[in-house]
């Protein structure tokens, strides 16, 4: 199962492979629990599912703007990106209304 990012048989990733961890989890560590998904689910109507998409993406660009306070240079820089980025996103997915 080497193929797309899987493990050597017997669970281990070849020693030369950069995502290796010493903790021994493929990739490093998981994702919170805080940016998973609510489990609602995808409506069903197309104009819903893009407010709902849109909605995410909003609050998303609104919690990484929030980060920027205090944050190293280097940082805010990227969170600031990623951030405009969303907002871009919420306007397309909204039309500009």
């Amino acid at each position: 199962m080497r193929a797309f990012g899987g493990t050597e048989p017997g669970g281990s990733r070849p020693s030369g492979d950069p995502r290796a961890s010493a903790s021994g989890s493929p990739g490093g560590s998981p994702a919170p629990e805080d940016t998973r998904g609510s489990g609602e689910g995808v409506p069903a109507d197309p104009g819903r599912a893009l407010a709902a998409l849109a909605d995410a993406e909003r609050t998303a660009a609104d919690a990484l703007t929030r980060a920027l306070d205090g944050a190293p240079p280097e940082l805010a820089r990227l969170l600031a990106s990623v951030a405009a980025a969303g907002a871009v996103h919420v306007y397309l997915l909204t039309e500009g209304e």
